[in-house]
């Protein structure tokens, strides 16, 4: 199911939870957070805030059935209608406001996700997000860990508290088209703190020395196994000079992006949300650079009094390190396919 559907879906079975009267109320919250300075802009709103705002977890909390720590598989579905009620609502009440879907280019997909980010990548690199929340498609489904089938993923800003100080988080959460996990089956995120200065390396060692060998029913190596892919996806969008374009092929700026896609209604100051998604282009000039060649050694190839053949050597992410002093910092970007052996 594709992500706007999956919103849709989300909607009409909460109807009677009155879904979308709590995104109206994520609006106006968020208003009141942003006069107060409680609320950093990248974040639309924090998962935490969402419980005093709507009637139906406010009340199941103060019945007990709203728990701050959880397990999954041993909920019945009553009680996991609670928990997907508050993650899908966090998740849909942030991406419907901007409907954003980057499709990555079918050529670089599998370089993309399959190459490690370099250790010292810093994780507040992902600030960078043109948007509160963007959806990532797959240019095919992708099986983690023959458990987990994804058609793309979401990333959504969060204000969390962590080691008693708050600081902005990014929530990943799958759309799977199949998984044996039933958090991940109701939108549970995997979360990322965004610190300044800190490592992907330490932030994953972090992860790891702060979680239970099994958590949620499945094993954490294999969530982060994932998220760690996914984040490789994601940081097309967080490099410099991201290659993003219109459907149409026409280049598009972050900052264009980063317009507002909803309007307000000047009486009431809430939101009209966009009614169908905005569809971007990833890597599609790159993934046209790697169309183009292929063709051509294919035909160079067909050639075979050649004795060299030209072939192509896969892109990947590289990091170094700029700078000296306080002025030093650490630079990833991706290194495009090199075609070898082809002067075509």
């Amino acid at each position: 199911m594709n992500a706007y559907k999956r919103m849709l879906d989300f909607n009409e079975r909460h109807k009677k939870h009155n879904v979308i009267e709590t995104y109206k109320r994520m609006q106006q919250k968020r208003i009141d957070l942003r006069q107060n300075k409680n609320l950093p802009n990248q974040v639309f709103f924090p998962t935490i805030e969402i419980t005093g705002i709507s009637d139906f977890l406010l009340l199941k909390a103060m019945q007990g059935e709203l728990q701050q720590s959880v397990r999954f598989i041993e909920l019945d579905s009553k009680q996991l209608e609670i928990y997907e009620f508050l993650f899908g609502a966090h998740l849909f009440g942030s991406w419907r406001n901007t409907l954003g879907v980057y499709c990555i280019d079918k050529e670089i997909f599998d370089d993309v996700i399959n190459s490690p980010i370099p250790d010292d990548t810093p994780t507040d690199i992902f600030l960078r997000l043109p948007e509160w929340s963007i959806y990532i498609e797959f240019p095919k489904q992708v099986l983690f860990d023959d458990r987990h089938l994804a058609n793309g993923f979401w990333a959504t800003y969060d204000y969390m508290e962590q080691n008693n100080k708050w600081c902005i988080a990014l929530n990943i959460v799958f759309n799977f088209e199949s998984s044996d996990s039933i958090g991940y089956n109701h939108f549970y995120p995997i979360t990322l703190f965004l610190n300044e200065g800190i490592s992907i390396l330490d932030t994953f060692k972090s992860i790891f020395s702060n979680s239970n060998p099994i958590e949620l029913g499945v094993m954490v190596t294999t969530d982060y196994k994932m998220l760690a892919k996914v984040l490789s996806c994601l940081l097309l969008l967080c490099v410099e000079k991201p290659d993003i374009s219109k459907i149409t092929g026409e280049p598009i700026s972050k900052s264009e992006l980063s317009s507002p896609k909803y309007q307000v209604n000047k009486k009431t100051g809430s939101f009209i949300v966009p009614n169908k998604p905005f569809i971007y282009q990833l890597g599609a000039r790159l993934g046209g650079e790697i169309r183009e060649k292929e063709e051509s050694i294919n035909i160079f190839n067909s050639d075979k009094s050649r004795t060299v053949r030209p072939h192509i050597r896969r892109g990947h992410w590289h990091g170094y390190w700029k700078g000296t002093g306080q002025n030093k910092h650490f630079d990833v970007r991706w290194q495009p396919a090199i075609f070898v052996g082809f002067n075509g």
